[in-house]
């Protein structure tokens, strides 16, 4: 049976499941009312895709098979069946260890190799009042090479689901292959979400640029604020019959590992970390 670490302060519960990818099972906001979905509901499957939050080691998103870094190529392998090209890296996929747990808090780690990256990945889960804080810290273990990453919750979607948050751009390509073309939100307005508004009737699956860090999501009970220190924010849904949708921070563009200036990616030496966060509150 897989384990779960369930961490509650009074005003939410947040359940882990650190053998799948040290991410979240689901949270709920502990209302007046009785338990209100912060996050998807997990179904108990034994599946990454099925639960309500993953954490994207050592990069974010796909890379194009791979990418030429100091002089030479580095070819990063697919992830995913089905999927041409590798997605969000490999700590999403593997089995975290318990370093620390407690009643509110929980610290979870992870040593993991995917093409050139080597590395060691800490989490740290933790409630403040009410309030569901995450840090995930990436060590370089090997040679010099750009690191990404970010993180991936699944929340509820239903017929009154709303969206606001601030971005200059969105980012978009032909189907079929992977998007680099950053259009201005005035040539998207249905994605314009600088002003609250419901989610579009098709599939989106778009990473946002100049994002300002904090995104509002309003359910019919309650509304959830998501913020983090970075500049993409993804948004994935598969479209209006769909039973969530993912508001991703992440910190770099789709493919940024082959795109000029290597955008929103860290440098890091041998021995070198660096750290990204998010937070999740509700009212």
């Amino acid at each position: 049976m897989t384990e779960v670490l369930t961490l509650e302060d009074g005003r939410t519960r947040l359940r882990l499941v650190p053998a799948l990818g040290g991410g979240a099972a689901d949270a709920e906001a502990l209302t007046a009312d009785g338990p209100r979905p912060l996050l998807r509901p997990w179904t108990g499957e034994d599946s990454a895709f099925a639960i309500g939050c993953n954490l994207l080691t050592p990069f974010a998103n796909r890379i194009d098979h791979g990418f030429d870094f100091e002089g030479r190529h580095h070819p990063v392998p697919r992830t995913v069946d089905g999927d041409p090209w590798p997605l969000h890296g490999d700590g999403w996929l593997a089995a975290w260890q318990v370093a620390e747990a407690g009643p509110t808090a929980a610290r979870l780690v992870h040593e993991g190799a995917i093409g050139p990256f080597a590395y060691r990945a800490v989490a740290e889960w933790r409630l403040e009042e009410g309030r569901i804080a995450l840090t995930l810290t990436q060590t370089n273990l090997g040679p010099r090479m750009p690191f990404g990453g970010g993180v991936h919750p699944w929340f509820p979607r239903g017929p009154d689901t709303a969206l606001r948050f601030g971005a200059q751009a969105v980012v978009t390509g032909p189907e079929g292959t992977l998007p680099k073309t950053a259009a201005p939100l005035s040539d998207r307005a249905p994605w314009d979400f600088r002003r609250l508004r419901a989610l579009p009737a098709g599939a989106i699956d778009n990473a946002f640029t100049g994002w300002d860090g904090h995104a509002e999501i309003r359910q019919e009970s309650l509304t959830a604020t998501l913020t983090a220190p970075l500049t993409v924010l993804h948004i994935y849904s598969p479209g209006v019959d769909a039973e969530f949708f993912c508001a991703e921070p992440v910190g770099h563009p789709v493919d940024a590992h082959n795109l000029p200036g290597l955008p929103g990616l860290n440098i890091l030496d041998n021995g070198a970390s660096a750290v990204l966060s998010m937070a999740l509150d509700w009212r």
